[in-house]
């Protein structure tokens, strides 16, 4: 149990140093989503203090720090805005300071706390600290959920905008929100449980704040290293236009796809399909949405399927590999590829080459 202990200090002590370390870069980073990563770093520091606070618990110097714990309990209180702001921030860039309501909670205990310090009300401090906590909980799940609804939003828009979305998948930010509510959940099972084994229940439990803190440093460090990850992008509002004005614009966009094959390129965008097209991105997206009644990104790899079924039908198709047709028709993923082909016909490129040879 000893040796349990001091690992778990050592491990601690290493993401607090961590945690404050990207905290700084990301403060003083210089980008155009500063305060995005602002909020991130907020997220950082609340996250090396609490973890600094398993430190304590598990050392000797518990009794003479007591104090810290309801400073560790102010720190929950801006992770869920912090972590919901970060991304929000990120993708919609707004221009007010209307999110900062959303750190109430935490001002109020704060403030709480300074006055306890001055005036002591102690039979009443653990009242407060229990309505943190229960704060905490539910502000985490609140704003893991909406988080987790605004990647799914900003995904559908990058489909809206791209026809290769490989280095645009949030699939690895999905899997960081549900680590975060798993390690919570995990943390709230352990305390319901404490009366029964309360030693090993309070080191494991204590210790899921290291994953808590693995968790966000691995996010802080990914978004150091590639700042525009995922960013703003254009929302394109919806006008009024008559059935004839959409046939006209769907054949004008048919024509351009075909005659000039855009759906080759891996990296065709709406903009270029508009502007060979002559016609406003908003145009584009509404007609694809309206008549096609598709969005881009589908739209786009429609022609990149027939035009790999085609591939795939030559007599000469087995002197290439299957990789060299997918990105002969555009397709820069073979996933995506496999994903758009069994959508279309229902098997994968795979089985329809055997059946055709």
């Amino acid at each position: 149990m000893i040796l349990i202990h001091d690992v778990s200090i050592l491990l601690n002590a290493i993401f607090f140093g961590l945690s404050l370390f990207l905290a700084v870069l990301l403060w003083n980073q210089r980008t155009s989503y500063r305060l995005s990563n602002r909020m991130l770093s907020v997220l950082l520091v609340a996250m090396a203090i609490t973890t600094f606070n398993t430190i304590v618990r598990l050392s000797y110097y518990m009794d003479a720090m007591d104090f810290y714990q309801h400073i560790s309990n102010v720190a929950l209180l801006v992770m869920g805005p912090s972590i919901y702001f970060f991304v929000k921030i990120r993708i919609s860039d707004p221009n007010d300071w209307k999110w900062a309501i959303h750190f109430v909670p935490f001002f109020i205990y704060a403030l709480l706390l300074t006055m306890h310090a001055i005036m002591s009300f102690q039979h009443a401090i653990e009242v407060i600290n229990n309505l943190a906590f229960l704060t905490f909980v539910i502000q985490w799940v609140i704003y893991i959920i909406l988080t987790f609804y605004l990647v799914n939003t900003y995904q559908n828009q990058t489909k809206q905008t791209y026809s290769n979305l490989e280095k645009r998948d949030l699939g690895w930010i999905k899997v960081i929100l549900s680590l975060l509510l798993a390690t919570l959940i995990m943390r709230l099972v352990l305390l319901a449980y404490s009366i029964v084994a309360e030693q090993i229940l309070d080191v494991v439990g204590l210790n899921l704040t290291l994953i808590f803190a693995m968790i966000t440093c691995y996010l802080g460090y990914k978004i150091f290293k590639n700042p525009a990850l995922f960013v703003k992008l254009t929302s394109y509002s919806q006008s009024k236009l008559s059935t004839k004005d959409l046939q006209f614009y769907i054949e004008k966009i048919e024509s351009v796809m075909t005659d000039q094959a855009l759906f080759a390129n891996p990296k065709l965008t709406i903009t270029e399909l508009a502007d060979q097209a002559d016609l406003h991105s908003r145009v584009v997206s509404q007609t694809l949405n309206q008549e096609a009644n598709q969005n881009f990104f589908d739209y786009v790899n429609g022609y990149r399927v027939k035009d790999l079924i085609e591939r795939l039908k030559s007599p000469n198709a087995n002197n290439y590999t299957l990789q060299a047709l997918m990105e002969e028709s555009g397709f820069q993923s073979p996933s995506v590829a496999y994903s758009a082909f069994k959508k279309v016909t229902g098997t994968t490129p795979a089985k329809f080459r055997k059946t055709n040879l």
